[in-house]
């Protein structure tokens, strides 16, 4: 009969990126201090591009108030570098969301806008703020002082 024995690794107790596997300590980065992270980010980018487009989501979740530039700049990825990036996968699916929220947002202030437009003609037609906030779906403050 063979037994199979299971090993349980904490992030925490592993050592450092230099002495992992690189799939191992991007994921150890995870954890890492804010004061040495950016120096393990590099070091595991150097020694395994390949992993880059990973290695940079752990950074957005792990900063998640830096912009993409700032999170760019801790890498030190140059102007060719981010061209590259901006091929990948991952790149285009974030693009892709920033858009759509984007166009979402828009249309949002785009029929508002409507709606407060209309606001001065419902007014010569005799209707009240309150009966054209209650219509128009906007708050009575908004159509007091269109």
């Amino acid at each position: 009969m063979i037994f199979k024995r299971t090993n349980r690794n904490y992030l925490d107790e592993l050592p450092n990126a230099d002495r992992l596997d690189s799939s191992v300590a991007i994921f150890k980065l995870m954890i890492e201090p804010p004061d040495t992270v950016s120096e393990t980010a590099r070091y595991l980018i150097e020694r395994s591009p390949q992993y880059l487009d990973f290695i940079e989501l752990v950074l957005f979740y792990k900063f998640p108030t830096l912009t993409r530039k700032e999170i760019l700049n801790m890498l030190n990825i140059d102007k060719e570098l981010e061209e590259e990036l901006r091929k990948t996968r991952g790149f285009q699916e974030i693009l892709e969301e920033g858009r759509e929220t984007g166009i979402k947002e828009g249309l949002e202030r785009g029929l508002e806008q409507g709606k407060l437009m209309a606001v001065p003609l419902l007014r010569k037609l005799g209707m009240s703020d309150e009966a054209i906030a209650k219509e128009l779906g906007l708050a009575v403050e908004k159509v007091k002082s269109a």
